[in-house]
């Protein structure tokens, strides 16, 4: 049968017997035996680290010289490995070019949608309903009249999303960068707008 006694007096100040500071992070800590200098493991791994950082070095110089052969035989595989990766990775069009220019419209109309997503405004277009529009445009910025080749029509809504418009493709226009920028928030329509 055991006794429920209260831990003695001398039970009580073995703790402040063992108070010690920590050799890494300077804090104070109470120790469970005599020869306890680190307050955890961590603060014990790091003061290893930091008083053989040298012996660390001179090791694994030491072992990249003795196994010269295996070094090479493992950086092969995992430049090999690496290698069919950028192969299989997908890569971007090169600028300037038509694959180029159709992944920015595809890009474009998938940014509005996922916009029009996030704020819950409701309305989807597709790129073929964005191409289509453009067509009825003539390819052309409709108020500053300039043609796509000069420059790039970016997606505006006519009524803006700021003042309760959707992202239907009714309420959308093709409009250059500088003209979608000047016109901003406002609800303007271009020269040839619907």
């Amino acid at each position: 049968m055991k006794l429920n006694r209260a831990p003695s007096s001398v039970a009580k100040n073995m703790w402040s017997m063992f108070k010690r500071i920590c050799q890494n992070c300077k804090k104070d800590f109470a120790a469970k035996t005599e020869r306890r200098v680190y307050c955890s493991s961590e603060c014990k791994w790091q003061g290893w680290y930091q008083k053989n950082k040298g012996k660390r070095k001179e090791s694994s110089r030491l072992w990249y010289r003795r196994n010269k052969e295996k070094v090479k035989r493992s950086s092969k595989i995992w430049w090999d490995r690496k290698g069919k990766y950028l192969e299989k990775r997908h890569t971007y069009p090169q600028k300037g070019s038509k694959e180029w220019f159709l992944y920015r419209q595809k890009r474009q109309v998938i940014d509005q949608n996922r916009i029009a997503k996030i704020k819950d405004i409701g309305g989807r277009f597709s790129l073929r309903e964005w191409q289509k529009l453009k067509e009825q445009f003539s390819y052309t910025c409709p108020t500053c009249g300039r043609r796509e080749p000069q420059i790039h029509l970016t997606i505006d809504h006519i009524t803006p999303i700021s003042k309760g418009g959707n992202n239907w493709i009714e309420n959308i226009q093709p409009l250059c960068k500088i003209c979608n920028l000047r016109k901003g928030a406002k609800l303007l329509l271009g020269e040839g707008g619907r």
